[in-house]
């Protein structure tokens, strides 16, 4: 009898936390075209957020793309989802720009023989939704820029990442 209640009681469970995951499942999807976005801190999609006069990738990212450069949309990518105290640049985080730059990085030219390795790590890691390690992600880049004031602190939660995305594409619609 009390075995019959356990089997009972993990079924109720199961379909209590199944059914949690359904019903949630369509607010937050890694291919919606919205300005919402989940960081939950170690596993979280980039979503593509509709920025209006978005240039092409490509052209936003050529492949002649300078190390610096590289440097630049990585460090202003992480901020969405780090706390600092100073940022200066942003670039809203999506996959087509995480995976433009891995495209570029992974060229294994001579611009990133001594800093690829670290590049792929962090962009391949965003790529596949981890950004557990963001905060360290921006503070190397950060480091290798000469960063003096601004160092990442934490990561954001995810009602932060959005309030921030949100402010970005304002100010974007703002200087346009």
């Amino acid at each position: 009898m009390k075995r019959k209640i356990g089997f009972i009681m993990i079924g109720v469970i199961v379909i209590s936390v199944s059914l949690s995951l359904v019903l949630n499942s369509d607010k937050i999807s890694p291919n919606k075209q919205t300005n919402s976005h989940s960081n939950k801190i170690s596993k979280s999609p980039i979503l593509q957020i509709d920025e209006k006069n978005r240039q092409p990738v490509e052209k936003e990212f050529p492949m002649n793309m300078s190390e610096y450069d590289v440097q630049v949309a990585i460090h202003a990518m992480s901020h969405q989802k780090v706390k600092a105290e100073d940022k200066w640049i942003s670039i809203v985080m999506t996959s087509d720009r995480v995976n433009r730059l891995l495209e570029i990085v992974k060229a294994k030219d001579e611009r990133f023989e001594k800093n690829g390795p670290l590049y792929l790590e962090i962009l391949q890691r965003w790529a596949s939704g981890d950004f557990s390690k963001v905060d360290q992600d921006h503070n190397a880049i950060w480091q290798l820029q000469g960063g003096t004031v601004g160092r990442a602190t934490g990561i954001l939660t995810e009602q932060q990442e959005e309030d921030f995305i949100a402010e970005q594409l304002t100010k974007s619609e703002e200087d346009k």
